[in-house]
C-alpha cells in the first residue's frame, strides 16, 4: 500500500511539473526567446524547449511580388500542434522573431502579446501606425512592430486616434527585429 501512495504522489508531482511549465510565460527582450537569441547560429536551434515549444520545422522558399524574387528562410515553432512563432534566417543565423496567434505566452518587456487589446496598445503607447500589407495595419517601437488587422480599423487605413479602433481588436502579430543602424 505505502508503494501505491508513493507512486501516485510521485506521478501527482510530475504530473503538475508539467503544467507548471506548459504554462509559463517567456519574456521576449534583448533579443533573447528562452534558449534563442538574434545572432545565433541556425544549427545551434534546439529542436524543443520546455514550455516554449515542442517542435520546430525548416523551411526555405522563393517569394516574388512586382519587384521581384527573394528568398525566406525560416524556422517555423510549435506548441501543442499549432504555430506560434518563426525564426526569420539571415547568413546562417537567427535574425528575427515573429509571435503568432497561439504565442500569448510570450510577452514583450512592457506585457504586450499576440491577443492584447489593441485599444489598450494605442492607448498605451503613443506610436505612429501604417499600412502597406492588405489586411493589417502596424506601428513599430524599440525593435518591436506590432499588428492589427484592417478590418478593426473604422473610417481610416490606419487609426490615428482611439476611436478608430474597434472594441474588439487584437494584436494579430508582433515581429522583433535588430534595427540596422
Amino acid at each position: 500500500m505505502k508503494r501505491l501512495s508513493l507512486v501516485f504522489t510521485l506521478l501527482t508531482m510530475v504530473s503538475m511539473m508539467a503544467m507548471a511549465q506548459s504554462n509559463k510565460t517567456f519574456v521576449l527582450e534583448n533579443g533573447k526567446l528562452g534558449p534563442l537569441f538574434v545572432g545565433q547560429r541556425s544549427a545551434a536551434i534546439p529542436k524543443s524547449a520546455p514550455g516554449l515549444y515542442d517542435k520546430r520545422t525548416y523551411k526555405k522558399q522563393t517569394m516574388e511580388d512586382m519587384d521581384g524574387e527573394w528568398t525566406e528562410e525560416y524556422y517555423q515553432f510549435f506548441k501543442g500542434g499549432k504555430k506560434v512563432f518563426r525564426c526569420y534566417i539571415n547568413n546562417k543565423k537567427i535574425s528575427s522573431f515573429v509571435l503568432e496567434v497561439g504565442s500569448s505566452y510570450i510577452k514583450t518587456p512592457e506585457g504586450f502579446y499576440v491577443g492584447y487589446s489593441g485599444r489598450e496598445l494605442f492607448q498605451k503607447k503613443r506610436m505612429e501606425w501604417n499600412t502597406y500589407y492588405e489586411g493589417e495595419v502596424f506601428a513599430s517601437s524599440n525593435n518591436f512592430t506590432y499588428y492589427l488587422r484592417s478590418d478593426d480599423i473604422i473610417g481610416n487605413d490606419f487609426p490615428t486616434k482611439l476611436s478608430e479602433i474597434k472594441q474588439s481588436a487584437k494584436i494579430s502579430k508582433i515581429v522583433y527585429i535588430v534595427s540596422e543602424e
